[in-house]
């Protein structure tokens, strides 16, 4: 599995991977000081927390944030190959996030202002 695409093959990865990379040209990622290990039946999931931050600069765009980052690792004779890649977003607790704008106070402060320069 590929993200969220199910399974996908070596071409969609590569388009894929090429998209990113024109939408976001500038790129830094920080890797978590930890990885979690687990076996499943044959395979091996490691999940690794991933810093991020990436940049447009020519349409002034950023992002930045930290995912849960698991590969799902099959050995293939000698060596281990990526059989699946999942993301999971991972997001600031409730208290430390920062409150979205009283939008109704603010329109009714707006429309105030403007009625009263009218008829003022």
């Amino acid at each position: 599995d590929y993200y969220d695409h199910g399974a996908v093959d070596r071409s969609y990865i590569k388009n894929e991977l090429a998209v990113y990379d024109q939408r976001w040209p500038s790129r830094k990622y920080t890797l978590g000081d930890s990885v979690r290990v687990r076996r499943m039946g044959n395979n091996t999931l490691a999940t690794i927390r991933v810093n991020f931050e990436v940049a447009n600069n020519e349409h002034n765009r950023t992002a930045s944030g930290r995912t849960d980052d698991t590969f799902g690792l099959a050995k293939r004779g000698d060596s281990l190959e990526i059989v699946s890649i999942k993301e999971a977003r991972v997001r600031r607790p409730w208290r430390h996030r920062r409150r979205p704008p009283s939008f109704p106070a603010a329109v009714g402060r707006t429309i105030h202002h403007v009625f009263r320069s009218i008829f003022h």
